[in-house]
């Protein structure tokens, strides 16, 4: 009888134990579950900027993507990003910012990375937020030889310079921090809220 008794006690136990298991796997979505949903809409829509930029390179071939993440901090900053480019090709550029959740930020693309002497300029834009926008290499080309001819006289040589590398530079603007109020074990507490945003870029080019 104590053998039955026991038996029983275990059996019910177990019940017991999964029944609790089954209220805390279905029960309310905590923060966690919320920051995993956010961040799969997030990651969803950097994915729907790769497609639409790609979409946009016709009739120019697919090269790649690039999807560049950045949060705002309480100071301007700037993330950079390498393009390498054939001789005799032109290559188009098709930027998507619709994953740019904070302020409008700016993009500034040179001939040499950040730090190097005698940088040139050959394309920029200001007040990028959602929407899109593309620039083709034959026109920063044409800026650069443009640029070079001010302080190159031999027409020649001039005729024959072209971009090899060029280094997109997002600006990111400086930002208020945003607090957000979180519960923990040592109470109520204020965090800085990070607001992420990526910005897309698809490269295709075609043989000159």
């Amino acid at each position: 009888m104590k053998k039955v008794n026991y038996i029983l006690l275990v059996v019910s136990s177990l019940l017991y134990t999964s029944v609790i298991s089954a209220q805390l796997i279905g029960g309310n979505k905590g923060s966690k579950d919320v920051e995993l949903d956010e961040k799969a809409q997030f990651d969803a829509g950097v994915q729907e900027g790769r497609v639409a930029a790609r979409a946009k390179l016709k009739p120019f071939k697919y090269d790649g993507t690039k999807s560049t993440y950045f949060n705002y901090k309480t100071f301007t900053h700037a993330k950079e990003v390498e393009i390498l480019t054939v001789q005799k090709t032109n290559y188009k550029f098709c930027f998507s910012g619709n994953m740019i959740k904070g302020e409008s930020i700016a993009i500034e693309i040179y001939d040499k990375p950040r730090g190097a002497n005698g940088r040139t300029l050959v394309y920029s834009k200001e007040n990028i937020g959602s929407g899109d926008f593309e620039v083709t290499l034959d026109e920063m080309n044409e800026t650069f030889r443009s640029e070079k001819g001010k302080v190159i006289e031999d027409q020649k040589l001039l005729s024959q310079m072209r971009l090899k590398k060029v280094y997109i530079n997002y600006i990111i603007p400086a930002s208020d921090r945003e607090f957000e109020t979180v519960e923990t074990y040592e109470g109520t507490k204020e965090i800085t809220t990070i607001q992420y945003s990526a910005i897309v870029l698809a490269v295709g080019y075609e043989f000159l």
